[in-house]
């Protein structure tokens, strides 16, 4: 049918709720979790809060997250310029800046508990 064929394009509107990423972040950019303030998580729809919860457990590729939230890469690159914007995640790798000191020595630490 016609209507199922249309289903992931109008979901991935949906997401990103007709928005258009302004960083072109590369789909093998990694994403982590950045400790930050709670008051920057107010009034996160909750496909954000979906990204948060992938990257605060582990680092994850821009093209891991939007498989694990089943949308496309665009919708995501939507939702991680609004998550670097409230300082919520960094982005690294071909068209992010480097992860910062902190990020990568919580990054070793949890390497050093595995």
């Amino acid at each position: 049918m016609a209507d199922d064929d249309e289903l992931p394009i109008v979901a991935a509107y949906m997401v990103a709720r007709g928005r258009v990423a302004a960083t072109p972040y590369n789909r093998t950019a990694t994403v982590y979790g950045r400790p930050g303030d709670l008051a920057a998580v107010y009034g996160l729809d909750p496909a954000h809060l979906r990204v948060l919860d992938i990257v605060n457990v582990r680092p994850s590729a821009v093209a891991e997250i939007a498989a694990l939230m089943n949308v496309p890469v665009v919708a995501v690159r939507v939702l991680l310029d609004e998550l670097v914007d409230r300082r919520l995640v960094a982005v690294s790798g071909p068209d992010g800046p480097p992860p910062s000191p902190a990020i990568l020595s919580r990054a070793l630490a949890g390497l050093r508990t595995i």
